[in-house]
């Protein structure tokens, strides 16, 4: 297989530093009125295409990324309970100490928000608990597990009336 050249290698650099494969490429050194042809070329390279999986393979195992741990993560956000991590009534919320909370219920909170305000009734405290996006995170475990199927319905209409349909438009362009 073909070693990148000086260019190819700045542009894969780039383009895993930032994602966005016309400013990759511009990076890289191609004229920027052409590099979003270029960009969309060097992709399809074999041999570039390679150095970017490679790369990022080498990204994720450093940082211990695998599948298992993203699936994870993400079932933990996705069937989070709130209940796991606060208790209320229609007077109080009152969140669980960190200390106290599972890591799964500490790593499905997203937001956590306490404010005290001295108004002319007392002192007023609101507490704020946000969890990450559970409907995100089931489309994402669903489309993983390939339980989202988009569906098309076609009404099927007999070649019949297809072709009376084309008739009809033939005969209102005349």
């Amino acid at each position: 297989m073909p070693e990148l050249n000086a260019r190819q290698k700045k542009f894969v650099d780039a383009y895993l530093t930032h994602g966005v494969a016309k400013q990759a490429a511009i990076d890289a050194g191609y004229s920027e009125r052409n590099a979003e042809s270029i960009s969309s070329q060097l992709l399809k390279k074999t041999q570039v295409a390679d150095a970017i999986a490679a790369r990022q393979a080498q990204a994720a195992e450093r940082a211990d990324v695998t599948a298992e741990r993203v699936i994870r993560e993400l079932a933990v956000i996705a069937f989070s309970d709130l209940r796991d991590a606060a208790r209320w009534n229609e007077e109080w919320l009152q969140l669980i100490p960190s200390d106290e909370l599972t890591d799964d219920a500490a790593r499905a909170l997203r937001e956590v928000v306490s404010t005290v305000a001295e108004t002319e009734h007392g002192t007023t405290r609101r507490l704020h608990v946000r969890q990450h996006d559970k409907i995100a995170a089931l489309r994402m475990l669903c489309q993983y597990l390939g339980l989202l199927k988009e569906r098309v319905e076609v009404e099927h209409t007999g070649l019949g009336d297809i072709f009376e349909a084309i008739r009809r438009r033939a005969r209102a362009a005349e």
